[in-house]
């Protein structure tokens, strides 16, 4: 519903921020400050919203006098949308507001740290080498392809990694350390109350997320080479998942709550050999199943059987899975 009820007892920032609050207002008027658009149009241009969304948002301007809708007679109907006499008002607030965002932007660079810097760029070095990586092949992507389409000089890719091979390695150690720590995080932040045995399968789901994301070709590079590195000697594969500790400790703190026949160090072996047996059969099965499904449904079983004793609604989940995961074996 349109925020215009009792505009005159309002003050007039609050006003202005009634009408453009949200996350998407301000981008659907810079939009419209450029002139008439159609539908569908906005909503490529915008990309992520929801026809819904999109359609309450212009609902909401509409009514606010910000924006004019205009419907032509045509089959299929063709509707435009463009900034009322009132909505133009706002052309140059939204100028200066784009401009001030730049400024900010400048600004939060020149803060950070040489460290910060140094990490953002090998973030866009892997995000990149991913991508292309996916779309081209492991065999037909070069350095120089990586560099030049990251907007980096080479230099800066031989800080950070000794050959594209070390990208393949490193991807299962830094690189899956660095995603599992900032969403686990960020999931933990958001949901404090969550009990530890869903934590334990928000943070296993995160491995097999990150497979997804790194795609099918890196991740059977990864244990190929990898494997690989463990033939010549003492194997450096435990040491160098930092993160793990993370998983270990919040088995550790279940079995404060949860009796189990098992030790901590049992369930955390078993736990990761079940998602390194799901990468690898997805990996053998040359992708032919979603990971993260499949997964979370195994993950989720196994969790549930080797940490036994819960309340009620968890035995039930047991139950129920336990014939789902029989069936799809």
């Amino acid at each position: 519903m349109a925020k215009t009820q009792a505009v005159h007892d309002q003050c007039p920032i609050e006003v202005g921020l009634n009408i453009l609050s949200g996350k998407w207002k301000l981008k659907i008027l810079w939009h419209l400050s450029k002139g008439t658009i159609r539908f569908n149009e906005l909503q490529r241009l915008l990309g992520g919203i929801t026809t819904k969304t999109l359609t309450g948002q212009l609902r909401e301007l509409e009514e606010q006098g910000i924006v004019v809708r205009k419907v032509f007679p045509e089959v299929p109907p063709k509707v435009e949308y463009s900034l009322s006499e009132i909505g133009t008002t706002l052309n140059p607030i939204l100028s200066q507001l784009c401009d001030w965002g730049k400024t900010y932007h400048t600004y939060m660079e020149t803060k950070k740290t040489r460290k910060e810097r140094a990490l953002e760029t090998k973030n866009k070095i892997f995000d990149t080498a991913v991508t292309l990586i996916k779309n081209k092949g492991y065999d037909n992507v070069t350095i120089s392809e990586i560099c030049q389409t990251a907007g980096l000089a080479k230099g800066s890719f031989y800080v950070h990694y000794k050959s594209k091979e070390d990208i393949v390695r490193e991807s299962y150690y830094a690189d899956l350390g660095k995603y599992i720590q900032k969403h686990y995080t960020n999931f933990v932040t958001k949901n404090p109350d969550k009990p530890i045995i869903e934590r334990i399968i928000y943070f296993l789901n995160l491995e097999l997320k990150f497979a997804e994301y790194a795609g099918y070709e890196l991740t059977c590079l990864a244990y190929s080479l990898n494997l690989a590195a463990c033939i010549p000697g003492p194997s450096e594969h435990f040491s160098k998942r930092h993160f793990s500790k993370l998983l270990y400790e919040e088995i550790s703190q279940s079995l404060i709550y949860i009796s189990s026949p098992f030790s901590c160090k049992d369930i955390f072996e078993y736990l990761e050999s079940i998602v390194r047996g799901i990468m690898a059969t997805w990996c053998f099965s040359n992708n032919s199943f979603n990971i993260v499904e499949r997964g979370e449904k195994y993950i989720k079983q196994s969790v549930y059987s080797i940490l036994s004793n819960q309340n009620h609604e968890s035995n039930s989940y047991t139950c129920e899975h336990s014939r789902d995961c029989t069936r799809d074996m």
